[in-house]
């Protein structure tokens, strides 16, 4: 099932216009449940994106006018970019699917072919105060690097502590998330906790890994190879949506452009 995330009906006419089969739009998703296993297209957090099959990133070229309007169906012709598809794992996940991997293909340690670098870790954040505290609550050494707007290289095979956009959190070895849940009053209100306030709360604390789909398939291909079986033998290890056929996921199809950077 597709699911598309956005409050531009611009970019739902698009969508259709390239022929993508989409079953349902949300302007938002508030639960896990509305997107379980699904193909989305938009943009979602990580604990959410995990919970996906796939997610889809429809990249437009935006100014600072476009930024809080919708856009027309013409108006996102213009601005579009590219489009990627993503696979996001949390890490429990990731390493359970490389155990069965392990047992069903008899593929010795699985996940090297899916690793990116060492993971040393880099702290991603332009806020201090996050900075400060995660270094202080003890997630991260004190001498570990912090970078405000990261780059590729920034963050290329790398453990990111922090939140980046997910064509950067495809480029790390793995992303661990610190995310603090704020009430319904305090995201209305658009609260940013300092340093004070993070120290007073408990955090949610997961660690995500997140392939695109050239990465995720480049990976299944050096598998199938060692094992000696078809790539959709492996990969149906990895999927998320019993129903599907174990392709290339519709999230992809009929897209092959090369994102802009």
């Amino acid at each position: 099932m597709v699911t598309v995330v956005t409050q531009h009906s611009g970019l739902v006419d698009y969508l259709r216009e390239q022929g993508y089969p989409i079953d349902e739009v949300k302007t938002h998703v508030q639960s896990a449940e509305e997107i379980r296993g699904r193909d989305v297209v938009g943009v979602l957090p990580p604990h959410l994106a995990a919970e996906a099959n796939s997610v889809t990133t429809v990249n437009l070229r935006l100014s600072r006018e476009d930024f809080g309007r919708e856009l027309s169906l013409e108006e996102v012709r213009e601005r579009l970019v590219s489009v990627e598809t993503y696979r996001v794992y949390r890490e429990q996940d990731f390493q359970e699917r490389m155990e069965r991997m392990e047992r069903g293909l008899g593929v010795e340690l699985p996940e090297r072919y899916f690793s990116k670098g060492e993971g040393e870790p880099v702290v991603v954040t332009h806020q201090p105060d996050t900075a400060r505290y995660l270094k202080d609550a003890g997630y991260v050494h004190p001498d570990t690097p912090v970078v405000a707007e990261a780059r590729i290289e920034d963050v290329r095979g790398k453990e990111v502590i922090g939140t980046v956009p997910l064509y950067l959190a495809a480029e790390a070895e793995r992303v661990q998330s610190v995310r603090f849940d704020l009430s319904e009053e305090e995201r209305a209100a658009k609260v940013r906790l300092d340093y004070a306030a993070m120290m007073e709360r408990q955090p949610t604390v997961e660690t995500y890994r997140v392939f695109s789909e050239f990465q995720l398939e480049r990976s299944l291909d050096q598998v199938a190879e060692k094992a000696g079986v078809a790539r959709e033998e492996v990969q149906r290890f990895m999927e998320k949506a019993p129903e599907r056929d174990y392709g290339r996921s519709p999230a992809a199809e009929g897209y092959e452009l090369e994102r802009g950077r």
